[in-house]
């Protein structure tokens, strides 16, 4: 399954992990491994966040923010859905 972030970045699954890729001259390079997708979303926003720079005003900081979140949130809704097409929602996947 492949899930697009944003035109730079991607995340991928494997058989035994899910892949943080990003795009550099027309390949994708791998930036992290992860045992759940849900870590996975999180270790691309943070990595997006540390590349704010420093120079950056808060209004700039702010409007970055509202665009991680929202591509995020979009990653997130692309990841439910085929999960929901098998029957199961990811809530349900966990039982306590």
């Amino acid at each position: 399954m492949i899930i697009p972030v944003s035109n730079d970045y991607r995340i991928i699954s494997t058989p035994s992990c899910w892949e943080v890729q990003e795009s550099s001259a027309k390949r994708w390079r791998s930036l992290a491994y992860h045992t759940s997708f849900d870590a996975a979303l999180s270790s691309l926003a943070d990595h997006r966040i540390r590349l704010i720079p420093d120079s950056a005003t808060a209004a700039e900081i702010v409007e970055t923010l509202k665009v991680i979140k929202a591509e995020a949130t979009e990653a997130l809704n692309l990841f439910r859905i085929p999960m929901q097409d098998r029957g199961r929602s990811p809530q349900e996947s966990v039982k306590h």
